[in-house]
């Protein structure tokens, strides 16, 4: 495992921070990566919640030949008319409620956070927009003044003026004190994911969105990680709450693989920003014709695949979960997205080490200075999910058993 930042700068490129986990993959197929010494690896954090079916589906390299025999870039999104985004679009809003009925894609899902903050602030004529503690919602700069860490404020300021954060999961009384009617928006996960895997409760999220709709606060879910059923037996975590927003932020696994975001809301909302002044949101790729159409086979192939869903799930929990917890071992798990606690934060590196030289791709949290990442494809056989799973259960116990800390 390399974890040297010079190795990359010997070929002028520069990782993401002094510890990348710097495997050199050749190819990658289904639930597996291989390395350039021909070592198997299980991905299971699925490209970060991109590959929700595994690497490279046949019908979806299928789809992107044939759109990249017929054309790739020809115009900025939303000039012409190209087939890929209008079935995609259509495909998407068919499965949502009526109120949201309209998509402008993007390339990322932080250009999306940036596109629904724009059309919130426009479609309100108001300025302040809400979020909470520990949140994640991309790397511009809009997207970033939502976060509430100092230590990556700080070297970027100043930042986007009129953010309030709160607590996630706060009170019914904080949020009346703050959701006040200058607010344009409240943006949120469902499911923090880069916290470690902690869920909205549903009287939190009954709260806010009866405030939102009371004072006509516009209310933003970033689904970016737990779209497409990544949370089990629902597409969105919304849906499994049965809060619907004003707004829906989908990036990740919407591309099948390619690059692409999305904002999906109503007509009325989004319509803004085409007027007053035209061209309110402009982006070059976004909605790219390759990203669509291997997007709408990875959307249709998931709705063919997701009866097999709740069987993996099931052993999951059956295998890992109930283990871990019968052994007192923190951990967060809801259908294919997962955090277990190590004792310590000196604990990740060498969690990661070790799991990579038995051929398993874990990661950590931006966040969660002592959680390990486990977001596995939903394409496992439980045979395969049993043996991936007592692996991953022996190692964690292992490492709390070398502790001073005990479980709490």
């Amino acid at each position: 495992m390399k974890t040297d930042w010079r190795t990359w700068r010997a070929h002028h490129l520069l990782p993401t921070s002094h510890y990348p986990i710097g495997l050199e993959i050749v190819r990658s197929e289904g639930p597996w990566l291989w390395d350039r010494a021909g070592n198997r690896y299980w991905d299971l954090i699925s490209g970060i919640s991109v590959n929700l079916l595994g690497h490279r589906p046949p019908e979806v390299l299928e789809a992107i030949r044939r759109q990249s025999e017929a054309y790739l870039h020809v115009m900025v999104w939303g000039d012409f008319w190209l087939e890929p985004q209008v079935q995609y679009a259509q495909r998407l809003t068919e499965d949502l409620p009526p109120e949201l009925n309209t998509v402008i894609f993007t390339t990322s899902g932080s250009e999306a956070i940036e596109l629904a903050l724009k059309a919130a602030r426009k479609a309100t004529r108001r300025q302040r927009i809400v979020a909470f503690y520990r949140a994640y919602h991309g790397s511009t700069l809009g997207a970033w003044s939502l976060l509430n860490d100092p230590q990556y404020r700080i070297p970027f300021q100043p930042l986007l003026p009129g953010v309030t954060l709160l607590p996630f999961n706060t009170s019914d009384e904080e949020l009346d004190r703050v959701l006040t009617e200058d607010v344009a928006a409240v943006v949120m996960e469902v499911i923090q994911g880069e916290a470690g895997v902690y869920p909205a409760q549903d009287e939190f999220l009954r709260a806010v969105r009866r405030l939102t709709r009371e004072r006509q606060i516009l209310l933003v879910f970033d689904e970016i990680q737990t779209g497409f059923y990544r949370t089990g037996y629902t597409c969105y975590r919304w849906e499994y709450h049965k809060v619907m927003p004003d707004m829906l932020v989908l990036a990740k696994a919407l591309g099948g693989g390619l690059p692409l975001g999305a904002v999906i809301s109503s007509h009325t909302i989004l319509e803004t920003l085409i007027d007053q002044p035209s061209f309110g949101h402009i982006s070059t790729f976004g909605g790219h014709p390759l990203s669509c159409t291997a997007g709408l086979a990875f959307y249709e192939l998931l709705h063919k695949k997701k009866e097999t869903f709740p069987a993996q799930i099931q052993a999951w929990e059956t295998y890992l979960v109930q283990p871990l917890r019968e052994e007192g071992i923190p951990v967060r798990w809801f259908g294919f997205m997962g955090a277990v606690d190590l004792p310590d934060a000196q604990d990740r590196i060498s969690f990661l080490r070790a799991a990579l030289q038995k051929g398993y791709v874990v990661d950590f949290f931006l966040w969660n200075p002592v959680a390990i990442r486990i977001y596995p494809p939903a394409i496992l056989a439980v045979e395969q999910i049993q043996e991936i799973a007592q692996d991953l259960v022996a190692l964690i116990c292992q490492f709390w058993r070398q502790s001073s800390v005990s479980p709490p």
